[in-house]
């Protein structure tokens, strides 16, 4: 690989999961060390879930609609 040919762009493209997983990992950490795993783990379900729903909302998908046919479901 020529380093002086290389864009940030392709960097993207080609290891996007790597520097995404690694940021994540690090933010982890450092949450865990300054607030308790228990904590942490807490603020990164609370993340997961606030982009769960947006990307639903993103989707035009209404989260209501998908409630109402969770629970319809068994009648």
């Amino acid at each position: 690989m020529d380093w002086n040919k290389i864009s940030v762009a392709q960097l993207w493209k080609e290891h996007k999961w790597k520097i995404c997983l690694t940021i994540l990992a690090f933010l982890f950490a450092v949450c865990v060390i300054s607030y308790g795993f228990f904590k942490a783990v807490f603020v990164f379900l609370c993340i997961g879930l606030g982009a769960y729903a947006g990307i639903q909302l993103d989707r035009k998908n209404k989260l209501k609609d998908k409630s109402e046919d969770y629970w319809d479901h068994g009648r």
